[in-house]
């Protein structure tokens, strides 16, 4: 009974950034009370760690550390399949397969083993999320919600130009600025490409002894390069003003007066 009450006060008093001593001593409370008060050697050691995070501070660091991670990981079980099939068609180039011994007839069981896996570990995900929640106490679902509702009533176009959360230590403020949405996972996959073609073409360079500052035509591929970026850019920009892609529209109903707020508050002699 005692510990539905914590976490209603609780509930009631995350809406207010103001609260974050209160929150962390509901939350130091709530830890004390929960199932696993047991006097096992595991146990404590769980306590103590939890005690640590709330008392640092570093209750929502160590939630988007473990959110990004697990971010990174389901977004490459779904580029380790076309990997694949870029090696099955270009063995004999990367080389990678007589590397590591794979007959060529075995990398369609690769493929499809990649392919299989995809349900099963995003299932496990959901339970691993809610031991998260569970053991060491973090609201993933609570930031998820917040991070949907922050995206959908940003003032910018691109999320990442928002005012960053002060809150926050200053190396985790652009990974919460993103809340994980759309275009978080469209510029880390967009990057996480660059990456994989590079290691793929460093790979074929080295296998196949090809010099490229040997080659007369890298002077000409260079500016060849830099004028296609060019027309992609171009083009996937006038895609997204014709499609209107992440583009805010504005509501005046959410539109919030904050003279009018600090009007009301100094009328009741409400304090922040």
């Amino acid at each position: 009974m005692c510990s539905n009450s914590l976490e209603a006060s609780f509930s009631d008093s995350s809406s207010n950034p103001s609260n974050d001593n209160f929150r962390n001593s509901i939350q130091l409370q709530l830890i004390n009370l929960a199932e696993y008060h047991d006097e096992d050697e595991g146990g404590k050691k769980r306590r103590k760690k939890q005690s640590e995070i709330l008392e640092k501070g570093e209750g929502l660091e160590a939630l988007l550390g473990s959110v990004s991670t697990y971010a990174h990981n389901t977004q490459s079980m779904f580029i380790v399949p076309f990997i694949i099939f870029y090696i099955i068609l270009f063995p004999n180039e990367t080389m990678i397969p007589q590397g590591y011994m794979i007959a060529q007839r075995e990398l369609p069981y690769y493929l499809s083993f990649a392919f299989i896996i995809i349900l099963p570990q995003m299932v496990i995900d959901v339970f691993l999320l809610h031991l998260l929640e569970v053991i060491w106490g973090f609201k993933v679902y609570d930031y998820f919600t917040y991070s949907e509702y922050k995206f959908r009533t940003r003032e910018q176009n691109w999320i990442n130009q928002e005012k960053y959360a002060r809150s926050i230590i200053h190396s985790w403020r652009s990974l919460d600025n993103f809340s994980f949405s759309q275009q978080y996972y469209y510029t880390s996959a967009l990057m996480s490409w660059g990456f994989i073609f590079q290691c793929m073409g460093m790979t074929i360079f080295l296998r196949q002894g090809y010099n490229p500052f040997a080659d007369p035509m890298i002077f000409a591929f260079v500016p060849l390069v830099a004028i296609v970026v060019w027309i992609v850019k171009s083009s996937m920009d006038a895609v997204q003003q014709y499609f209107k892609i992440w583009q805010v529209e504005h509501n005046p109903i959410s539109t919030v007066d904050v003279s009018q707020i600090n009007k009301l508050d100094n009328e009741s002699n409400l304090r922040q």
